[in-house]
């Protein structure tokens, strides 16, 4: 498919065209100016809220999983329980919103949060699967641009894993529902795929006018602290965020590893126990100090590994730092070991090594 950029009509923030609002659910209180249709959803299926622009700090998208009928028909349903501020279909003329931006829609998951500071469009089709078509891509560019330029949100994607456990942290920016957050943040809420690997962001960011954070975003300071000395021990059963340094070393030495959510579970222990034994250690399944000494890879400046994503991973979910989670060790990565170190009280040379691996799990 041959990808063109639209030639945008950017109309006055806020201005309420009533020609396109929908009375037969409810007239429209605050419709967007991008809108094309207004049609509300059940009010039993979003909070009624009075939101400013300090509190909306993400746009989140989603796939609807069929089509643009079903898609806000759903949400008109008193028992559906969720909810979106716009869906977007693949014809023209297919920009509906369904929730005022002041008010909260449901569609976020995790505790809550995502939803008190999102802004969410759900697009028709599949996650994994869909070809999504120009009029899609553009349509939601449209309105999405528009949100960002009256709401202050950084027309920026993150490729981290995981959005901020909190909302409030990090610059805010244009994310999937796929790094949303679970309760405890210890993985994706409920699982979540979409939009999905058919969508393509680089495009669509470039629709919006906006970038691709691909791992330098962040100056690696903000807020964070250092480590201290001795490898921890870890074993089945254990769940903590040193077990995602495990799971993706385990990945960087050749181990597969379906699962990262933080659980040292089954899968772990097995691959544990293969790492031991490969290289000729005692085999019990537990992550010691000599198994952490077989399990570290040296990272650095340039590489592109899940050794990389075990770092960025401790940076900045265990220890504060402000770093993409993407396996790509760019200047900001860089920034953020290099601050981690002097914390730490160790050199401060920007390489990953044995040494540092002990401060970031220690």
């Amino acid at each position: 498919m041959e990808k063109s950029r639209r030639n945008f009509v950017k109309l006055a923030g806020g201005a309420i065209t009533t020609s396109a609002v929908l009375t037969s659910a409810s007239t429209a209180t605050a419709q967007e100016s991008v809108t094309d249709v207004y049609r509300s959803a059940d009010p039993s299926n979003y909070t009624d809220a009075n939101r400013s622009s300090s509190d909306v700090r993400w746009i989140v998208m989603h796939t609807i999983e069929g089509s643009y009928e079903a898609g806000y028909s759903w949400f008109e349903n008193p028992d559906a329980n969720v909810s979106s501020h716009f869906v977007i279909g693949n014809e023209p003329g297919q920009i509906m919103q369904m929730v005022d931006i002041e008010d909260i829609a449901w569609t976020n998951g995790g505790d809550g949060s995502y939803n008190d500071t999102g802004v969410n469009f759900e697009l028709e089709g599949y996650a994994n699967s869909t070809d999504f078509n120009d009029n899609i891509y553009e349509q939601t560019a449209e309105a999405v641009a528009h949100i960002c330029d009256k709401y202050d949100v950084p027309k920026r994607h993150p490729t981290f894993d995981l959005a901020p456990c909190d909302p409030y942290d990090g610059q805010g920016g244009i994310i999937g529902h796929n790094q949303i957050p679970n309760e405890d943040c210890t993985g994706v809420t409920d699982g979540k795929v979409d939009p999905g690997d058919t969508f393509d962001w680089n495009y669509f960011m470039d629709l919006v006018d906006g970038e691709v954070d691909d791992g330098d975003g962040g100056d690696g300071g903000d807020g964070g602290d250092g480590g201290s000395a001795g490898w921890p021990t870890y074993s089945n059963g254990d769940e903590n965020r040193d077990v995602y340094a495990v799971q993706y070393l385990l990945e960087a030495n050749g181990y597969p590893i379906e699962y990262h959510d933080g659980i040292y579970g089954t899968e772990v222990e097995t691959n544990v126990e293969s790492l031991q034994s490969d290289s000729g250690l005692a085999v019990d399944g537990v992550v010691g100090p000599n198994t952490w000494d077989e399990l570290v890879v040296t990272a650095s400046s340039g590489d592109e590994n899940q050794a990389v994503r075990a770092a960025q991973d401790s940076l900045r979910y265990k220890h504060g730092y402000d770093v993409s989670v993407d396996g790509v060790f760019g200047s900001g990565t860089q920034s953020a070991v290099e601050s981690f170190q002097s914390a730490s009280a160790i050199t401060a040379d920007g390489v990953v090594g044995p040494q540092t691996w002990e401060y970031l799990v220690g």
